[in-house]
Formats: structure tokens, sequence, C-alpha cells
């Protein structure tokens, strides 16, 4: 086949560079010769980006030449107008329909052009995609370049790749091998037995793709009981049962609730549409159905877990649990009061990926679960992301563990409290929208690193990770070094044990905050929150 030119343009930040690597190794594992050409120096965020991906039967130079390129794929519609000058004329723009202004607009120095989609169509065929609007639908802002990709894919001979055999689909044989290894992942499946005949549990994947997965890996893990909300087990990317198809809004819920509610069920599990986060909705000690936080269920499945190996005789001396620095500090708690490690990473699975790989690579220690407060969770070598499927396998294995109790997740979720103590936590965004969103937030944080607060609600500060240099700064002026650093995060360690940390989004417009705190009661927890969310809404005036 004649060499096909990819060109990829972006702003910093956006994944661009990380595309032309996945269209790379898709391309080479489809027996192509592929040539990849990036332009670095501008990738920080907001910086231009350009990269080529060229493949055919033989490829020579990695450079895409203006009028070559086949497809242009722009993840900002003003960087497609830039080059849409390397397009063919019979050529492809494939858009994402979004802004981002570039400094020269932010300051005051240029203006935005208009109708940039429009006017490129008039020249060029353009293909135009809200993706990150799209993504939003999926609860995972993040993947929007992937959708992006499987657009583009329509115009890169898929076809010819298929009749070829250099491209095949998964069918079964892979369903089956995923399903070998996630079942592997059981720890006691006798508990399951025991209660099999009269445990009901409700499944929804919210039009999602656990709609085959779920449900089977629960049959093979022993339940005989599995109720699927029929509206919602119908793949469907419009969602049009829910306002939003999140695990963490309960209000996605409601036709579960209601099935649940017909049948006396306990147990409610609910997959994301990729089904990589899972949530949980469960009768309270009143009868009311109620979620559980990601972080909740984190320190359950921590707890469990732990317990279980332990009963069963299999819990590795150098076990380790994994979890981000945004995540509860009672998941520390629960492994380290169980002679387990528990070891933090930046938030995001890729950086727990890594960590995994160096326990591996080193021999160190063996993970037994990795999580993160937004409701994902891996198990298991077989993956290096979060995995709804095997969490809800677990989770399921977890109810009927307790159910042999006498106890349901609700009533282990009290205990644990009582025996590790009460946790609360609360995530706050001070979204900072428009153009000079951007400099409020970089105001906000460049305060707070050059004066930062004695005290947060009037409980002193006694140590401030900085996690940009990876530096620990305490009140006496010690300063030590972090094994972390590179990320924008500044982390309050409070005199009380609570936490208040301060994060800008990698992709949106806001600045998020994590609240922890503990205390003797839930009442003493909750109340600490509650003063600290006062503190967290106050930093708005900071960014003025």
């Amino acid at each position: 086949m004649a060499v096909k030119n990819i060109m990829i343009v972006g702003v910093g930040g956006q994944g661009t560079l990380l595309t032309s690597r996945i269209l790379g190794g898709i391309t080479t594992a489809a027996g192509y010769d592929v040539k990849l050409s990036e332009v670095h120096g501008m990738s920080q965020r907001g910086g231009r980006v350009v990269t080529y991906v060229r493949y055919g039967e033989k490829v020579a130079e990695p450079i895409v030449e203006e009028g070559h390129a086949d497809v242009l794929i722009a993840f900002e519609k003003l960087e497609a107008m830039r080059y849409a000058h390397f397009l063919k004329k019979d050529g492809v723009i494939i858009a994402n329909d979004q802004r981002i202004d570039p400094i020269t607009v932010v300051t005051g120095q240029a203006e935005y052009p208009e109708h940039i989609l429009e006017t490129l169509s008039e020249k060029h065929k353009v293909i135009s995609i809200d993706a990150m609007a799209e993504a939003k639908k999926l609860g995972n802002p993040k993947v929007f370049n992937t959708i992006i990709i499987g657009v583009a894919a329509k115009h890169m001979d898929f076809d010819e790749g298929l009749a070829r055999g250099l491209i095949r689909w998964m069918g079964e044989e892979m369903d089956e091998s995923f399903l070998r290894e996630a079942r592997a992942m059981a720890i006691n499946p006798a508990c399951v037995e025991a209660v099999a005949d009269s445990f009901k549990l409700v499944y929804t994947p919210f039009h999602g793709t656990g709609y085959q997965l779920v449900p089977e890996i629960l049959r093979r893990l022993g339940y005989r009981h599995i109720l699927c909300v029929p509206e919602q087990m119908v793949p469907d990317g419009a969602f049009p049962t829910v306002k939003s198809p999140n695990p963490e809004d309960k209000a996605g819920f409601a036709l579960a609730i209601e099935l649940a509610r017909k049948n006396d069920v306990d147990l409610i599990i609910g997959t994301d549409p990729d089904a990589d986060r899972v949530g949980i909705v469960l009768k309270n000690s009143a009868g009311e159905y109620v979620t559980l936080s990601g972080n909740q269920v984190g320190v359950l499945l921590a707890d469990y877990i732990i317990g279980a190996h332990r009963r069963a005789g299999t819990l590795p001396k150098n076990a380790a649990i994994i979890k981000t620095i945004v995540t509860t500090e009672m998941a520390r708690r629960v492994a380290e009061q169980n002679g387990v490690k528990c070891f933090e990473t930046f938030t995001g699975f890729k950086f727990m990926a890594e960590k995994i790989k160096q326990f591996e690579e080193e021999g160190s220690y063996r993970y037994l679960l990795a999580y993160e407060e937004s409701y994902g969770y891996l198990m298991g070598d077989y993956a290096r992301d979060k995995d709804a499927v095997t969490a809800s396998m677990l989770i399921a294995e977890m109810a009927a563990y307790y159910r042999t109790q006498g106890m349901t997740l609700y009533d282990a979720m009290q205990k644990l409290y009582e025996t590790y103590g009460y946790y609360s936590e609360r995530t706050i965004s001070l979204v900072m929208p428009g153009v000079d969103g951007l400099k409020d937030m970089a105001r906000l944080m460049k305060t707070l690193r050059e004066a930062p607060p004695q005290d947060i609600a009037g409980t002193p500060v006694s140590r401030v990770r900085d996690y940009a240099d990876g530096t620990v700064r305490s009140q006496d002026g010690t300063v030590e070094k972090m094994e972390l650093s590179g990320s924008n995060v500044l982390y309050f360690e409070l005199q009380d044990g609570s936490v208040f940390i301060v994060r800008p989004s990698g992709t949106e417009p806001k600045i998020k905050i994590y609240l922890m705190a503990s205390g003797k009661d839930a009442a003493q927890a909750a109340a600490k929150i509650e003063r600290y969310t006062a503190a967290a809404d106050a930093l708005r005036s900071l960014a003025k």
C-alpha cells in the first residue's frame, strides 16, 4: 500500500505525543513499517505540539511535508487552521471542536478567530466532533483523544487492514482469557456458595460495556440471583435513562434502587460506561439505600483482602497496597495496623502501574490492591489500569463473606470506623472559567507557595508538602526531600491530623481541594470537614 501520512496537532497537555505513540503502536502491530516524528520543546501546557505518523509497506522519512498529509488530527480547532496547509487536496481534517486560548489571546495581544471550522470546510473535508463532551459522557474527560482516534480510524485504511488480516476483531476467546484471569483473583469463593441460594444483588452497567462481563464474572463466582436493570443493559452512548452515567452519582441508580426495593436486595453494583470504575448502593441500618464513597469502598476492600489472605494463610510477608496522595489516610491506617505497607503515588493509574512495575523489577513488594478515591480499583498482574469487572467480583465476594458473619457491607463499614477511627473526606472544586481562569489558578498556587498559611480554619499547619519540587517544610524551618516530585500539588498537614490538599485540574478550569479529617466519632470528623470546607471556599479571594 501507499504510505499514509497522519499529522497530529494540539496544545501542550492534551496528549498529542501520547496519541502519536498509540497510533504508531497500532500500525506497527498491524505489520506496517512505521516512522514517527515529534516536535519537542513546546509540549508545556498551552504550547503548540506537532507530531507525525507515517506508515505503509516501506517508509523512508519520518516528516510529513506540506500538502502531503492524508489526515490532519487537530485536538484544538485553532491548531487545525494553523496546519491545514499540510493537508492533501483530498485529505481529511478530524477536528476537536474545542477552544483553548493561546497566551497571545489570554494577554489581550490577539483575538481568537471566529467560525474556524466553517471556514476550513470551504476548502477541505472537515469532520468535527466535540470529543471533550463525549468523553465527559463516558465519565472520563481524559479519553477525549482516544475518541478522536476512533473517528480518524475510518480514514486510515481500516477496511484494508481487516481484509489483509493485519487487524482482527477481539472475540469470545479474548473475553474468556480475561474472565479466567479475573476469576482467579477470588480469594474465598466458598463464602459465596454458602449464601448463593438467598443472596440477591442488583447490577447496572449504565448502558455501557460492563453488561456482558460483570454478570458473567458474578455467575462464575457462584451467584445465582443477579438482577440486572433491563432498561440499562442496552449499550447506548446517549445514556437515555440517566442524566449522568457516573457511579459516583446516586441519581443514576434510581432504576436500580427501584428494582432492589421490589426484590428486597441489600447490594447494588454499578459500573461506568467503559467498565473501569464501580460504585455501590446498599441498605443502611434504617433500611434506606445509601451510597458509599470511593474512599469507603477502597477501605472495605483493603481490609477484606488483607483479612481474607490472612485467614487463608496466603498473606505475603511483603504485602503492600497502593493509593494516591489524595486518597483517604484511613487506607494507610488499615494497612499498617495489619502489617501491610502502604505506598502513595500521584493521581492516575499510570503512576500506580509504574509503582507495580517497580515492585516486580525489584522483587521488593507484592501489591494486593491499588485504588483511588474516584471509584477505581485494581488487583492482580493481568492489567495495569483500574478494572471494574474484577472489582465488582471482589465486592460481591466481600458482601457474601459479611453475610456469613451476619453483617451487611454497611455494618462492616461502621465496624471499620470503630476499629480504625472515624474518617471523613470531601472534594471541593473552585471553578475558574474564562480568559482569566488560568491566570487566577496560577496566582492562587503562587500565593500559597510564597506565603503558606500558618493555620487553616484555626488549626495550625504542621508541615507543607510541595510536590512540585518534592520538599516537605515543617513549621520549625526544616526541609526534607520526598520520593515524589514534579506535580503542581500543595499538601498541608494540620496539627489535628487533618489534611488540606490544593491541586489544579489537568483537564478542566478549576482548582480541586481535597479535605481529609478524622475524629473520635463520626460527628467530630464531619464537623472538621465543614470548618475546612469554609476555608476552601475562602481561597477564591487569593486568586483575585
